[in-house]
């Protein structure tokens, strides 16, 4: 019986591989490997559904691996065979390519850094369909413990999040003193289902959270302002800045290459890695956005944090941006760059329409248009 057999060259660079198996749905995948790239070849065999076997060869002896590659492709005749030439070595892709120019039932495949498949047998391209969120993770070695779904936000959600960042503007301070309370603050949030806190001025804030319900009342130059808010995530959505975490969320969500969005993406802890939290990731199907949202950099050591959590949990393809509301110092966006972290502030903008149509610019000139190898 035909079978449909994929055969991977595999070097250092993994990710190529893992979307040519994705592109082509194989029955078998055969992956060519070195003494090297066995570890990777090992990786790749462990997060592949398919039926999967490993081939060593001689990383560059011309004959040699002329031999093996013969050796291969006549035990192979009868089947759909598709050619990953993305990783190995150049005398691996120098030496299928040659060996199959008479075969009409070969395709060779190349796929770039930034997910773009080049069908060379049929002179064609197109963006590689990706990998899930879960699944860029596990090939990561990194999945997060606890998350939410961006799609997981309603309508009624939505609205708390525009009331709540248009009541914030009637007292910063109290607001803030509200929302993202000291320690003894942020235990009663976590430990209790219902409860009050309270600042010197007798701004308040309430929450119920069996009913989903918080009462925030603010006190200003005209005198109190209150407002209630009700929705599913309105915990997430008011404490600790989370609702601007919601609004870039549901910005970068517009992103024409935003397959997935989550929020409060949490890492377990173990013995190498601390216990970490990415505010958003976002996948774009090949590789890892990861976003840290502030509205005000206090502190320039949070860039290093964040800094620090995304080379951990992101992989080595990820881009990591740093999203504020107020506009950042000139030092936190030099720490920024030097740390080779996008930079990004609302402010900057008149409108919620220029600011998004501006980090788009930013992310597309970042993650597709470098590193094109």
């Amino acid at each position: 019986m035909k079978k449909k057999i994929h055969i991977a060259l595999v070097g250092g660079q993994t990710m190529p591989i893992f979307l040519g198996i994705k592109e082509s749905s194989p029955d078998e995948v055969l992956l060519v490997h070195s003494k090297k790239s066995l570890s990777e070849a090992k990786h790749i065999k462990e997060l592949c559904s398919e039926k999967c076997q490993l081939l060593e060869f001689p990383p560059v002896d011309y004959e040699a691996i002329k031999i093996s590659v013969e050796s291969l492709l006549d035990r192979l005749t009868d089947d759909e065979i598709t050619i990953n030439l993305s990783g190995g070595t150049k005398p691996w892709a120098l030496l299928f390519a040659l060996q199959t120019q008479r075969m009409e039932n070969v395709t060779l495949l190349y796929i770039d850094q930034n997910g773009i498949c080049y069908d060379y047998t049929q002179q064609k391209k197109w963006r590689s369909k990706g990998l899930s969120m879960k699944e860029i993770m596990l090939y990561n070695g990194q999945p997060a413990e606890r998350h939410t779904l961006l799609d997981d936000y309603t309508e009624d959600d939505f609205k708390a999040m525009r009331a709540i960042k248009a009541i914030r503007q009637y007292n910063f301070k109290e607001f803030k003193e509200l929302t993202t309370p000291r320690k003894e603050g942020q235990i009663k949030i976590n430990n209790q289902s219902k409860g009050t806190l309270r600042t010197s001025n007798s701004s308040y804030i309430e929450w119920d959270k069996n009913e989903n319900r918080v009462t925030l009342s603010l006190y200003g130059r005209s005198g109190f302002k209150e407002s209630t808010y009700e929705s599913p995530h309105i915990m997430q959505i008011i404490f600790n800045s989370g609702w601007f975490e919601y609004e870039v969320a549901q910005m970068i969500s517009q992103w024409e290459y935003a397959k997935e969005v989550w929020l409060n993406n949490i890492y377990p802890y173990n013995n190498k890695l601390p216990k970490n939290e990415i505010d958003v990731i976002i996948n774009t199907g090949y590789k890892l956005l990861m976003v840290e949202c502030k509205t005000q950099i206090y502190d320039n050591t949070d860039i290093d944090k964040f800094n620090t959590a995304a080379k951990n949990y992101g992989g080595l393809g990820s881009k990591a941006i740093f999203i504020t509301d107020a506009k950042m110092r000139p030092e936190a966006i030099e720490k920024c760059s030097d740390s080779h972290i996008l930079s990004f502030s609302m402010k900057n903008f008149n409108n919620h329409h220029s600011a998004q149509e501006t980090l788009f610019q930013l992310l597309n000139q970042e993650l597709f248009y470098t590193n094109t190898r």
